[in-house]
C-alpha cells in the first residue's frame, strides 16, 4: 500500500511541477554543462531543450515529465534524440536509396530486440530519421550520464551503418518550412498538442 501511495504522490508531483521543470531545466547545471560541447538552447513555443551536433549528427536533449521509463522516484525522463539520414525519402513511402535491405532489416531487428538494464533503464526506438532515447531523471542525474548514453548510441548507429545527419546544416528556409509542417520537431506530446492549436511554431535558438 505504501508503494502505491508513493507512486501516486510522484504522479501528482510530476503533473503539478512538470511544466515548470521542463522550462527551467535548460538553466540547470545538468543541461548547462552541455554548452561546453557547443549545445545551445532550443525554444519552440512551449518547448525548451538543448540542441547540438556530435560527430556530424544533430543531438537534441530535453526534459519530459510524461514518462516512458519506469522509475519510482524519478521526476520525469531525460529524452535524447540522435539523428541519422532518413530511411524513407521525403516522408513518403519510398525508401531511401542510401540504405540497403540489409541495413533496414538490422534497424527493424534493433527495435524488436530492445534490451533494458535494470540498474540504468533506457527506453529507445529507432524511427525514420532518429533514435529516441528515454532515461530516468533524478535530482542526482549528471551531465556525464547523458553524454555516456549519447556516445553509446552513436556507436550503435555507426555499427549499423545509419549515416550522420545534421538537420542544422539544411537551408534555414527549408528547415523552418519543414518544421512548420511538424518535421524534425521534438518528440514531445505536450508540444504537439500545443502545436495543434497554432498554424506556425515559434522557433528560437541560442539565449532566451
Amino acid at each position: 500500500m505504501g508503494i502505491v501511495t508513493l507512486g501516486s504522490l510522484m504522479n501528482i508531483i510530476r503533473l503539478v511541477f512538470g511544466k515548470h521543470l521542463h522550462e527551467t531545466m535548460v538553466s540547470k547545471e545538468i543541461f548547462n554543462h552541455l554548452k561546453y560541447d557547443k549545445f545551445q538552447i532550443e525554444h519552440i513555443d512551449k518547448y525548451y531543450g538543448m540542441i547540438g551536433c556530435v560527430k556530424d549528427r544533430t543531438v537534441r536533449v530535453f526534459f519530459d515529465w510524461e514518462k516512458n521509463v519506469k522509475g519510482m522516484l524519478s521526476l520525469g525522463d531525460i529524452v535524447i534524440e540522435i539523428f541519422y539520414q532518413p530511411i524513407v525519402s521525403n516522408m513518403s513511402v519510398i525508401r531511401s536509396e542510401l540504405y540497403s535491405e540489409y541495413v533496414l532489416d538490422k534497424v527493424e531487428h534493433l527495435n524488436v530486440h530492445r534490451k533494458f538494464s535494470f540498474s540504468n533503464r533506457i527506453h529507445y526506438f529507432f524511427f525514420n530519421e532518429r533514435v529516441f532515447l528515454n532515461i530516468n531523471y533524478y535530482p542526482w542525474t549528471k551531465t556525464i550520464d547523458i553524454k555516456h548514453v549519447i556516445t553509446e548510441f552513436i556507436k550503435i548507429l555507426e555499427e549499423n551503418a545509419l549515416l550522420p545527419f545534421d538537420i542544422m546544416t539544411l537551408d534555414m528556409n527549408k528547415y523552418t518550412h519543414m518544421q512548420n509542417y511538424g518535421m524534425f520537431l521534438p518528440a514531445m506530446k505536450y508540444l504537439h498538442k500545443y502545436q495543434g492549436k497554432r498554424s506556425r511554431p515559434y522557433i528560437r535558438y541560442g539565449r532566451l
